[in-house]
C-alpha cells in the first residue's frame, strides 16, 4: 500500500544485531519508534491514519501521521477524517493500529515481516488485559516478532477528590487571612 509521508525510510535496519531490542512508545499523540540504547527515537510521527481516495482514479491511498497538506489537494478526503486507535489512552482499533505499525516498521527500514528483534512497547497504566492480549497477538501472528516486553512508566495513584482540594484551599486561606474562620 502506498504511504504518504515526510519521514525519511532508516537504510541501517539490516546492521542492527537481531539481540538489540526495538522500543515502542505508543503515546495517543505521537508514535515514536527506535533502538535499546539510543538516547532519541529514529522515527516520531503523529499516532492518526486516514485513508482519502484519489479524485480521478478512485484509489484508496493511506496517510500515516504527519503529512504533507499540499498533496491532500488531489484526494477526497470528505469520508475519510483522520482517526486514532485509542479511545481514552487504551488502543480499541487494532486494524488502524496495524496500519501505523506498517508504516512504522516500513519506515525503520525493515522489509517485511518476521521483524526478527525482541520489542518493548510502553502501555497505558491499568491497560485492560484484552487490548495488552490483542497488540501481542498482532505483533506475534502479523509481524512474527520473538518477544514483547510491554514497559510502564513509573506512576502511582493520588486518591484527590473535591473534599481533599477544599481542605487544602481552607488551610491556604487560613495562613494567609489567620483572623477569618474557614468551616
Amino acid at each position: 500500500m502506498p504511504f504518504i509521508c515526510q519521514t525519511q525510510r532508516q537504510t541501517d535496519y539490516n546492521l542492527i544485531p537481531q539481540s538489540c531490542p526495538i522500543v515502542i512508545d505508543n503515546g495517543a499523540s505521537y508514535f515514536r519508534i527506535g533502538w535499546a540504547g539510543e538516547t532519541e527515537p529514529r522515527i516520531v510521527f503523529r499516532n492518526i491514519v486516514q485513508r482519502p481516495r484519489h479524485k480521478i482514479t478512485g484509489e484508496t491511498i493511506t496517510v500515516v501521521g504527519d503529512h504533507d497538506p499540499a498533496l491532500l489537494k488531489y484526494f477526497d478526503c470528505t469520508r475519510s477524517g483522520p482517526r486514532s486507535a485509542f479511545d481514552n489512552d487504551v488502543v480499541f482499533q487494532f486494524e488502524i493500529m496495524e496500519y501505523i505499525l506498517d508504516f512504522a516498521f516500513d519506515r525503520l527500514g525493515a522489509d517485511e515481516a518476521p521483524i526478527d528483534h525482541p520489542i518493548l512497547i510502553t502501555e497505558c497504566a491499568c491497560n485492560p488485559v484484552w487490548s495488552r492480549s490483542k497488540m501481542a497477538e498482532l505483533l506475534f501472528e502479523t509481524y512474527g516478532v520473538p518477544s514483547i516486553e510491554p514497559v510502564y512508566e513509573a506512576c502511582c495513584r493520588t486518591n484527590v477528590g473535591g473534599y481533599h482540594v477544599t481542605n487544602y484551599l481552607k488551610q491556604l486561606l487560613s495562613l494567609k487571612y489567620p483572623h477569618h474562620m474557614y468551616e
